[in-house]
């Protein structure tokens, strides 16, 4: 019986492993599998404390509708009514500009005003910005293929202000990059294709919109969505990793268990060096982990394919959940979601999400939730400070921003260490080297968040891919 070994216990090397479950059953092909986590928990970068009453996620809060993956797969493992939308009556995002918080423009996290008066009373840009914007639509497309950074893009196509005021700090919220690096192929291919389709943003968003007023004419035809943009569960994400490790029971999974390095074996298949001096031996290897420990893991098995991993830069990030009586804050909380902060203003913190409006039941009656974000591009050293400093640094920025002196009654600091990879110029050579190296290696694959999106859906749809490979050249 043929024994396949995944490395890492996140959400790639998890699906992975279910699907392969999952796919090996339909086939009736009989293998082994073993997953190997290196800590004690599983879930990687998906962790929810409860404490109090209160449910606080430390990694990831939610998915995103509009890749599928996540759902389909939520839907799979029937956990479809354990999920929760957003609380749309508090929706909209503030930006936070020479000491004031402005309203997000509609259509703006597209890069594209969505309402014209919203725009043009916004103070978020000057009046030359403002033109610069509007005449994003006369700017010819880019000649050529050739890679862009997200900054050029943007400046490209909507001048300076837009970069520094809406990509860079959304950015920053998502990627927490650096928008001067990271390649727009990458990392948003959409807004090119977009450009290539119709000559511009703009004019791709007027199409789209065009495009939803006929579906809307078709009968039967609901405009709003069974789901919100943004998705979570219940009881915060961990509910997903609990529900998937109960998925594939009858697998072995082993915590605690690190693997220093891979090797060939004689006769092909792979062996497993772990901790304790033991070795274990493989016809299949799977690694999930972060690209600079896979490049370590495989550097006797492929040179190239370690020096492209190492070129994958990452960033550390951290999360700090405040909870407070809610008759501390509650004037001082605007009805949103949350707020992000331009690197320009030169602030401690990148963003904030007011929890207990953005989702239900995050806390007890009468408190209220706010998670912060500090980190990326541009405050590393803040990561290395102790969790009273840190949460002081934060409380300093919230009574700057939001007014708010009240004494928090719980408070949590969620550290991820080189958590983030960045997509920067020359990601997809890097990638195209890592393809190669993996077909010139038998039954070897690598997945993950460093590769092709760092987003929970596309690690689900990659792990399913993954599988499906293993899979097929298993039947062969």
């Amino acid at each position: 019986m043929k024994k396949i070994v995944i490395i890492g216990g996140g959400v790639s090397g998890l699906t992975t492993l279910y699907y392969l479950k999952k796919m090996l059953g339909e086939k009736g092909i009989s293998a082994g599998i073993l997953l190997l986590e290196k800590s004690e928990r599983l879930g990687g970068q998906i962790r929810t404390e409860y404490v109090d009453g209160y449910i606080i996620d430390g990694g990831s809060d939610c998915f995103i509708r509009d890749k599928p993956w996540a759902l389909e797969l939520c839907r799979e493992l029937g956990i479809e009514d354990r999920l929760v939308n957003t609380r749309d009556e508090n929706g909209g995002t503030f930006i936070y500009r020479k000491g004031k918080l402005h309203v997000l423009p509609e259509g703006l996290m597209t890069l594209v005003p969505a309402k014209f008066m919203s725009f043009v009373t916004t103070g978020l840009f000057t009046l030359i910005g403002k033109l610069r914007i509007g005449i994003e639509i006369l700017i010819p497309r880019k000649k050529g293929n050739d890679d862009e950074t997200l900054a050029g893009f943007v400046t490209r196509r909507c001048g300076r202000e837009l970069l520094d005021m809406i990509a860079e700090p959304l950015i920053a919220g998502i990627h927490a990059g650096d928008p001067e690096k990271m390649s727009v192929k990458s990392t948003f291919p959409r807004f090119l294709q977009m450009e290539q389709d119709y000559g511009s943003l703009t004019m791709a968003t007027l199409a789209a919109r065009k495009k939803m007023k006929e579906m809307a004419k078709r009968p039967g035809y609901s405009s709003q969505p069974q789901r919100s943009f943004f998705i979570s569960f219940k009881n915060g994400m961990y509910e997903f990793i609990e529900r998937l490790v109960n998925s594939v029971q009858g697998e072995k999974i082993e915590t605690g268990i690190e693997v220093f390095e891979i090797s060939r074996r004689q006769g092909g298949g792979y062996r497993l060096l772990v901790n304790g001096g033991k070795e274990i031996e493989a016809d299949a290897v799977v690694v999930t982990t972060p690209a600079y420990v896979s490049a370590v893991l495989l550097k006797n098995i492929s040179p190239e394919m370690s020096e492209s991993m190492k070129k994958i830069p990452y960033i550390k990030t951290g999360t700090i959940s405040l909870a407070y009586k809610k008759q501390d804050i509650e004037k001082a909380l605007p009805k949103a979601f949350g707020f992000l902060i331009p690197g320009v203003e030169k602030r401690s913190m990148m963003a904030a999400t007011f929890t207990s409006m953005k989702w239900p039941g995050r806390c007890p009656e009468g408190t209220s939730l706010i998670r912060c974000f500090i980190g990326g591009k541009h405050n590393q050293e803040l990561i290395g400070k102790s969790d009273a400093e840190i949460i002081q640094t934060v409380r300093d920025e919230l009574k700057i921003i939001l007014s708010i002196d009240a004494e928090p009654v719980l408070t949590r600091v969620f550290r991820w260490i080189d958590n983030m990879p960045q997509y920067n110029i020359g990601h997809t050579d890097l990638i195209k080297t890592i393809d190669r190296e993996m077909d010139n290696n038998n039954r070897l694959y690598v997945t993950g968040s460093a590769y092709r999106g760092i987003g929970i859906p596309d690690c689900i749809h990659n792990a399913e891919i993954t599988a499906r490979k293993i899979v097929d050249g298993m039947s062969t």
